[in-house]
């Protein structure tokens, strides 16, 4: 389990430039795409992005719960910045990326795993192509391993970040907050 001392190191070293840097193109100008349609009887081309759910452990504040939240294929915890969208986007900067790093696929086709609720598409903007549920943006988290949730809650960067339940919505809270804000809004 992932001490808060180390989350801490992460968030300082993405702040004083240890982490390496992201080239994430400003996302003002970004217009949302999805994914097209697979149609029935054809094969689709290319691999595909699989979001399931998992048994992660979600540390906030001084516990751990075990709970199912949606992964991504590699098994990461997936995160949503709250009020972030394509239309009104709040994780631009490459400090928020070094930290919060974009879900991304080069996927000709979108899957969600058994029992995943909700709409997947992808926002191209900049040079990423972005997965999105529901129109929110996902997000995996640099101090995260696989099994391991350690971001849920955390207040930065214009909002809280909140890990997804089957519904396709945030998870349901069941332990405080944790909070890393500055007065500057980031890390």
């Amino acid at each position: 389990m992932k001490s808060r001392i180390a989350l801490a190191a992460v968030a300082a070293a993405a702040i004083g430039g240890g982490v390496a840097a992201v080239a994430v193109p400003s996302a003002g100008a970004a217009t949302a795409h999805h994914a097209p349609r697979r149609k029935a009887g054809r094969k689709a081309s290319g691999p595909a992005l699989t979001v399931k759910l998992a048994k992660v452990h979600v540390v906030a504040g001084s516990g751990t719960t075990v709970r199912w939240v949606l992964v991504d294929a590699a098994g990461k915890a997936v995160y949503m910045l709250t009020g972030d969208t394509p239309s009104h986007p709040k994780c631009t900067s490459t400090t928020c990326h070094s930290a919060w790093p974009a879900l991304t696929t080069k996927a000709k086709r979108l899957t969600a795993g058994k029992g995943v609720k909700g709409r997947l598409g992808v926002w191209h903007h900049g040079k990423i192509s972005q997965v999105t549920l529901n129109g929110h943006p996902l997000y995996t988290f640099a101090a995260d391993s696989v099994g391991t949730a350690s971001g849920e809650g955390i207040v930065n960067f214009g909002g809280t970040w909140e890990l997804f339940a089957a519904s396709g919505k945030p998870m349901p809270k069941t332990a405080g907050k944790t909070s890393s804000t500055s007065k500057s809004g980031g890390w």
